[in-house]
């Protein structure tokens, strides 16, 4: 039995705001508080991606 993998929706929404902080920061780089917050929000979609990967390779 297949399992129906779940809604691509949080995905995509993290991704959406992934390439607005990304616009945003690139025309921001003197503002150390947007490049910081790029940086760890990077980091947490990053983590994110590879237990999402991880947990599917489980499955």
């Amino acid at each position: 039995m297949n399992k129906q993998s779940s809604s691509p929706l949080p995905t995509l929404i993290l991704g959406a705001f992934w390439i607005i902080l990304t616009i945003n920061t690139t025309f921001n780089w003197d503002s150390n508080g947007t490049l910081i917050f790029w940086l760890v929000f990077t980091i947490l979609v990053g983590w994110f991606v590879i237990a999402i990967q991880n947990r599917m390779r489980r499955a």
